[in-house]
């Protein structure tokens, strides 16, 4: 695709080369390449097709990307569509988790910030393994085996302590990317509609 781009003699042939090489770098998630050739193709001064689907092209990868404010901007000249507001205003105001109050719970309580990112199943294992060997660091203890307790403390018990408190902050990390994905999912879905019904 690069070489017909650059072999390309007219301008309208090179836009559109440029707009299927965009396709594909969207394809391959390759987002920021894309906005690149996006970017040439617009300042080309392509035909009014080429530069409402170079548009429609560069919000797509904003949305992939869930940058809504950008890709806002860019739909405002595609269309005027309220459904397509409503969906943007939705996403803004999205409700994100916070890795930092799921880390401190689960610093306070090893599975607490499991159960804030919604991960019961995760939560209730990073408690019963905590406890457990809590459990056997002070039985250790109180049975004079100081060895061990240090052994427990030192290997184990840190161990699962600190890969709660990651792993919690892993689960926050992909609840709100699940929650982001949904929304790109349902601004895909409205612009096939807008696309199918102009």
């Amino acid at each position: 695709m690069r070489v017909a781009t650059l072999y390309a003699m007219d301008r309208e042939s090179k836009s559109e080369y440029q707009l299927e090489l965009a396709v594909t770098l969207i394809a391959t998630q390759n987002y920021d390449l894309a906005q690149l050739e996006l970017i040439k193709v617009m300042l080309r001064n392509p035909s009014i097709e080429r530069y409402r689907r170079a548009l429609f092209l560069q919000a797509v990868t904003y949305i992939y990307q869930f940058r809504w404010d950008a890709a806002r901007e860019v739909l405002r000249d595609y269309t005027t569509d309220e459904r397509l507001d409503a969906l943007f205003d939705a996403a803004l105001n999205m409700p994100q988790k916070s890795v930092k109050i799921a880390s401190t719970l689960s610093k306070i309580l090893p599975g607490a910030g499991h159960v804030y990112a919604g991960d019961w199943r995760g939560g209730l294992n990073a408690i019963g393994l905590n406890s457990a060997f809590g459990f056997l660091t002070i039985d250790a203890v109180l049975d004079g085996h100081y060895t061990d307790a240090a052994l427990w403390v030192g290997i184990v018990f840190l161990r699962y302590y600190r890969g709660s408190t990651f792993r919690a902050e892993k689960a926050v990390e992909q609840f709100n990317l699940q929650a982001s994905r949904q929304a790109a999912e349902a601004f895909l879905q409205r612009l096939q509609e807008i696309v199918d019904n102009p």
